[in-house]
């Protein structure tokens, strides 16, 4: 039997992009707010859930995909899938713009740690790669041994903390050209093994969507490396299209 959820939803955010769902009007989903405040106003329709934790608190951790740059709607493919999930849900979105897994893994602890709460169902989704393979002054920025070093440091760290991880491949960089596509989608091969070693969830996204027209087009009329709002719910879908219902509803261990 599928749990009823409330009629309506909202999410809202302060410090760090906290985002949480409470009740209020249905409407579309609307974002307002700069820099530290902001405010989504989202429809509760969508996963529906066998389930409902009193406090599931979520960190998505990542690079500018994971911010949304080049969304005028600031939402990105976080707070789509945030806003099919329709649950309850703390959320902050710890993406850094040219962040790479070094990155990453220095901050993680500092800024994860302490959204978290005992006896909270806390989670992290973690995503990073794309600045990894970009190449300067005749080299990748990271290494991409180190880069799964970084990713098993981190999966480390949760299991330590007991916060449930969620992995999501990198993106494309289509202004990158064909050589980062190809060290991109060897690195996401990779840590889709790695995660697999350890029964972590990957939602793979490189190819998918270098060869998907509304993100290249969105991306080719942008900046050359982020999309618009349609290529985000594109990102989105693949996300909620995958392993995201599973692990949103597993209950934690």
């Amino acid at each position: 039997m599928l749990a009823a959820l409330p009629a309506h939803r909202t999410v809202t955010g302060v410090t760090g992009l906290e985002q949480r769902a409470r009740h209020v009007a249905p409407q579309k989903a609307a974002l307002s707010g700069t820099g530290q405040n902001l405010s989504v106003t989202v429809p509760a329709q969508v996963i529906r859930v066998g389930r409902m934790i009193e406090d599931i608190r979520i960190c998505f951790i990542g690079d500018s995909f994971v911010q949304g740059i080049g969304d005028p709607e600031y939402r990105g493919w976080v707070g789509r899938v945030l806003e099919a999930t329709g649950q309850d849900i703390t959320a902050f979105n710890l993406g850094i713009r040219r962040n790479t897994s070094d990155d990453v893994l220095r901050r993680c602890r500092s800024e994860v740690l302490p959204r978290t709460l005992p006896g909270a169902d806390n989670r992290l989704v973690i995503s990073f790669g794309s600045n990894d393979t970009v190449q300067e002054d005749g080299a990748v920025r990271v290494d991409p041994t180190r880069c799964l070093e970084n990713l098993a440091s981190i999966l480390d760290e949760c299991r330590h903390h007991s916060i449930s991880p969620l992995v999501v491949g990198p993106p494309p960089v289509i202004d990158a050209g064909a050589e980062h596509l190809r060290r991109t989608e060897k690195l996401a091969g990779e840590m889709a093994a790695l995660c697999r070693t350890r029964q972590i969830p990957f939602i793979s996204t490189t190819l998918e969507l270098a060869h998907d027209p509304v993100w290249t087009e969105e991306v080719a009329s942008g900046d050359g490396a982020h999309p618009g709002s349609n290529g985000y719910r594109k990102l989105a879908d693949l996300v909620l299209a995958e392993q995201w219902r599973e692990w949103i509803t597993q209950p934690r261990s």
